[in-house]
């Protein structure tokens, strides 16, 4: 019995060899070969983030912006420039003169150039045979207009020659004469008047001439005093045509006192 046992131990065993023989080549001639592709490495292409912080890049300064200026045409001199008017000479400073008074009874003299208030003028002196003449005449060069120019260094109308054959007259009527202006100077009182006594206590001369003060003509009347034979001017006083104001004449400047 153990050797059919064996016996039938050693058959199996040699069914299974040849069965697996068999198998073998029969997988032998069917190979299945797998061919694995490795994966190439595909840069990625998003940054890799690492520890450090990200470097921010240096700011860049925007340039500023220049407005360039508007060209602006420049207004040409002839269209913005106002003419200036050139002062007449010394000669046509005389020959202004010379139509207003008869040179063969008076005699002119030579310009003299003065300023009064900034402006030019010429002076002449009037003369004829027996006498010289005050005040004086004078031309205003930048428009030839001429003034009566006196000791005072004021300045009058001027209106003909000479000077003490003017008169002025009011179609209306209303003008004072020289007695009613001097009349009308003495009814103001010594302190009014800034003296130290009334008019009566002087010698009052009223000008050949009218002046003009502050844009109004008037007569001018001066305050003589006369003490131990010397003579001193010690007021000037100007009454309107009209009779409306008058004013005083303080340090080259006038004060309505009436």
């Amino acid at each position: 019995m153990k050797k059919l046992t064996a016996f039938f131990g050693i058959a199996v065993m040699c069914l299974t060899l040849t069965a697996c023989g068999s198998l073998f080549k029969h997988n032998e001639n069917n190979v299945s070969v797998t061919v694995t592709i490795a994966p190439t490495k595909v840069p990625s292409l998003v940054p890799s983030v690492t520890d450090a912080a990200p470097t921010e890049p240096a700011p860049t300064e925007t340039p500023a912006v220049t407005k360039a200026p508007t060209a602006t045409s420049a207004p040409s001199e002839a269209a913005t420039a106002t003419p200036v008017p050139e002062p007449m000479s010394e000669g046509e400073a005389l020959d202004a003169v010379k139509a207003e008074i008869d040179t063969a009874i008076y005699t002119i003299s030579v310009p003299e150039q003065i300023n009064i208030d900034g402006k030019l003028y010429y002076k002449f002196t009037v003369s004829d045979a027996n006498q010289v003449y005050s005040p004086d005449i004078i031309v205003e060069a930048l428009t030839g207009k001429l003034y009566y120019y006196d000791s005072y260094n004021v300045l009058s109308t001027f209106e003909s020659f000479p000077p003490d054959k003017t008169e002025t007259a009011d179609s209306q009527g209303d003008t004072l004469t020289k007695e009613e202006a001097v009349a009308l100077l003495k009814t103001l009182s010594a302190d009014v008047l800034g003296l130290p006594d009334t008019l009566d206590a002087y010698d009052l001369k009223v000008d050949s001439w009218n002046t003009v003060v502050k844009g109004t003509e008037c007569y001018c009347i001066n305050v003589l005093s006369n003490s131990n034979g010397s003579v001193a001017l010690v007021g000037m006083y100007y009454v309107s045509l009209d009779g409306s104001m008058i004013y005083r004449n303080d340090a080259d400047d006038f004060t309505l006192i009436y």
